[in-house]
């Protein structure tokens, strides 16, 4: 799902971002926030711009998917 949130929203959830520390200022990075059952991604270079939303133990399966190569093909 693809959401956008207000500047209020932006300022509120601004406190909770954070991104994998194998990441570095030059790279393409994504940031996330999770608030309960709540996970939002967004592009590092872009923290005003869209962002996408999902459950957050959905987002910890594809994680944990990614980490065991299942998605390598």
């Amino acid at each position: 799902m693809m959401v956008t949130y207000s500047q209020t929203d932006r300022a509120e959830y601004g406190a909770g971002w954070y991104k994998s520390s194998r990441s570095n200022p030059s790279q393409n990075c994504v940031e996330v926030w999770v608030d309960g059952p709540v996970a939002r991604i967004r592009d590092s270079k872009n923290s005003v711009g869209p962002m996408l939303a999902c459950a957050a133990d959905s987002l910890s399966a594809l994680v944990d998917s990614i980490r065991r190569g299942e998605l390598d093909n």
